[in-house]
């Protein structure tokens, strides 16, 4: 039990030295990284960024900037970082007293005080950087932008008749520019080359500025102060002529458009004058929108009087066909009802139409007038008519229904009677067939079923003779017959078939009537029945006696019949 302790204690002692040698080791490597870090910060190039600002004027702002900048770097120089070292000593003796927590909190100040050193040299370094080239783009521009101040200045010279409008502003402008130039120089000699850097901007803004609105100067103000005029002008001319035309136009709102554009483009000319370009070609654009709206409108009142001067008569004419063909419609309808019988919605759809003809019609006798007397712009004017030519329209699409409605009620009629006449064709080929087939006489059912076909019909020619004449009985009462006629028609044409086949039956058979007294006995029978109009039962003995005797013998017999076409006669 104790050999088992020491084990364990050994153990933990063990790993205890080992993990402080490993502690130790990384703090080692920290300061190790540090003392690169510090290294690394003693030999940024400083002193010799520094250096370069000898070559320029070391007055004002410059010397200002070198004192502060070499002040700061000496400070990080021959304080900082000599504190840094002495730091370094302090934590290295620390580890070695295995003092680690102490050291840590060491190497965290260490780290933070070489950081907020590195942040510094970074910041002088950037503004030495941007103060020698504040310097060297200063002296490039400068030229670059004299050189554009004069071309100006020879712009305004030569086409000084362009400018006159805002002469004393531009030159105004180019004596500013003139000045900044001046104030460039006299920074950079007392050694204010930021300073000076700023000005060559606002030179810079000031002649691209100047420049852009010396192209636009000589153009705006043509616009403004002759050529939107003169379109004002013709404008009001032109509408005084439509008016004079007899177009109905608002003379008093016209007149305070074309005062309130002419206003602002005087207000254009004043923008002009003090350099505004921008407010002035702003507002001379809702002005030409304006007018280009006004023309709009008049150009649509002249297109317009042309439809509606165009159109009104073939309107005129339209509406004459319509109610002349409602009339005749109407007329029509009066003589249908005399043999049809038209419902409730039939009739009150021609009553819609004989309504929306008047309205219209009443309609269009209005829009005459205000054409008359002129006091309806020919735009509105032509809106209304548009509006009566879809009403037209619309009346016309409905007449043209009800029209043909009445041309169906009447196809249905032709039909049912041409449905009749097939029908008696049908009956009378029933009578030449019956006359034709030579048999005794016909059962009491066939004529019946003729003479009840018969009836049909005829109820069928009496309900088509009726006034009102009501189709929709006649359809049903028509089916009826149609379907008791074709009954009629085949039942009869099959019962003749029967006759005929049975007689053929019977004389086939009569080789066997001496030889077997069975087939003789049938045949009697058979016979009998054929006599009495009984075909389907004289055939059954008939059949049935020959297949006793010859089986096979039907069927042999109808091939036969069929091949030399012994059939009756149809």
């Amino acid at each position: 039990m104790t050999f088992s302790v020491v084990i364990i204690v050994i153990c933990l002692v063990i790993f205890g030295m080992i993990g402080a040698l490993t502690v130790r080791s990384r703090m080692y490597k920290n300061l190790d990284n540090l003392e690169t870090w510090r290294i690394q910060l003693m030999n940024r190039p400083v002193t010799d960024e520094l250096s370069k600002l000898k070559a320029l004027n070391m007055t004002g702002q410059t010397e200002e900037l070198f004192e502060r900048w070499r002040t700061e770097w000496d400070d990080i120089i021959t304080t900082v970082l000599p504190k840094v070292t002495d730091a370094m000593y302090e934590i290295e003796e620390a580890i070695n007293k295995y003092r680690y927590i102490s050291a840590k909190k060491q190497i965290a100040s260490l780290e933070e005080t070489l950081q907020k050193a590195e942040n510094q040299i970074d910041e002088i370094l950037k503004e030495l950087r941007e103060l020698l080239g504040s310097e060297e783009q200063n002296s490039v521009e400068i030229e670059s932008l004299n050189q554009q101040y004069l071309e100006l200045r020879k712009l305004l010279l030569t086409h000084r008749h362009l400018y006159t409008i805002a002469e004393a502003m531009i030159e105004k402008q180019l004596d500013h520019i003139k000045n900044n130039f001046t104030n460039v120089n006299e920074a950079t000699e007392h050694g204010n080359y930021l300073v000076a850097r700023d000005l060559v901007k606002d030179l810079h803004n000031d002649i691209i500025d100047l420049n852009e609105k010396m192209k636009v100067i000589p153009d705006s103000y043509i616009e403004a102060s002759t050529t939107i005029p003169a379109q004002i002008t013709n404008l009001f001319e032109g509408y005084k002529q439509m008016k004079e035309e007899g177009y109905a136009l608002d003379y008093a709102e016209l007149e305070n458009e074309a005062n309130e554009c002419s206003k602002v483009c005087e207000e254009c000319v004043e923008h002009i004058k003090t350099l505004q370009l921008e407010e002035a070609i702003s507002k001379m654009d809702v002005v030409k929108e304006q007018i280009d709206k006004i023309y709009d409108f008049l150009e649509k009142e002249v297109e317009a009087k042309y439809i509606v001067e165009k159109e009104i008569w073939s309107a005129q004419e339209e509406i004459q066909k319509i109610r002349e063909a409602n009339i005749k419609t109407k007329e029509e309808t009066h003589i249908v009802q005399q043999s049809y019988q038209l419902n409730e919605q039939d009739t009150e759809t021609q009553k819609y139409v004989e309504k929306q003809v008047n309205i219209i019609t009443k309609r269009f006798e209005l829009l005459q007038i205000r054409v008359a007397e002129q006091d309806l712009a020919f735009s509105v004017i032509k809106e209304e008519l548009d509006s009566l030519k879809q009403q037209m329209d619309s009346i016309r699409e409905a007449h043209n229904m009800y029209v043909e409605m009445l041309k169906d009620l009447r196809k249905d009629e032709l039909i049912a009677r041409d449905q009749l006449i097939e029908m008696k064709r049908l009956m009378l080929e029933v009578k030449r067939l019956i006359q034709i087939s030579n048999l005794p006489g016909m059962p009491t059912s066939s004529l019946q079923q003729i003479q009840q076909a018969q009836e049909y019909m005829q109820v069928v020619y009496n309900e088509l003779e009726k006034k009102p004449l009501k189709m929709g009985k006649v359809t049903i009462l028509l089916e009826q017959a149609s379907a008791a006629v074709n009954e009629c028609y085949h039942d009869t044409k099959y019962l003749i078939e029967q006759g005929y086949f049975v007689e053929k039956v019977i004389q086939y058979s009569n080789r066997y009537r001496s030889k077997y007294s069975v087939v003789s006995e049938a045949l009697q029978k058979s016979e009998q029945f054929f006599r009495q109009f009984e075909y389907n039962q004289a055939l059954e003995e008939a059949a049935a006696a020959l297949e006793s005797v010859e089986p096979g013998a039907i069927n042999k017999l109808q091939e036969i019949l069929s091949e030399q076409r012994y059939t009756l006669p149809l």
